[in-house]
């Protein structure tokens, strides 16, 4: 079993839940990202994983070049490896599996191999591919 999926617009890091007066919350931001990934998983044709199987998961996060880059530095960084200070890679595949559990698979804990990585691209997206680990060790 494999799903792909593509999710449009920049990359949201998991962000840190906020305690109040009033209880704990996820930010805004962590929340929109999530329900864009889930969405994006529905429309990809909503593949549920069995319990128990081991996945793999790939998660690919595009970002947008600066605005503030010249034209020489746009095509210097239209692909390359995203490098800012802000998005860290841990928390956008956190953001990811955790959008996906209950839905895709019923608990993240199946998640077995991960492969991510960060680029500069002119459509900020993020792409995820989950597969079922063909031969598990």
């Amino acid at each position: 079993m494999k799903c792909t999926f593509t999710v449009p617009g920049k990359p949201v890091p998991k962000g840190r839940p906020r305690v109040t007066r009033h209880g704990t919350y996820t930010p805004k931001s962590t929340q929109a990202f999530e329900a864009a990934v889930r969405q994006a998983w529905q429309e990809a044709g909503a593949v549920q994983f069995p319990a128990g199987a081991p996945l793999d998961v790939i998660v690919s996060a595009y970002f947008p070049i600066p605005q503030s880059a010249s034209k020489k530095r746009r095509a210097e960084l239209s692909g390359a490896y995203h490098t800012a200070a802000r998005g860290d890679l841990d928390n956008i595949v956190k953001a990811v599996m955790d959008a996906l559990n209950g839905c895709a698979y019923p608990d993240d804990s199946a998640v077995c191999r991960i492969f991510a990585e960060k680029r500069y691209s002119d459509t900020p997206r993020t792409f995820v591919f989950i597969s079922s680990v063909d031969d598990p060790v």
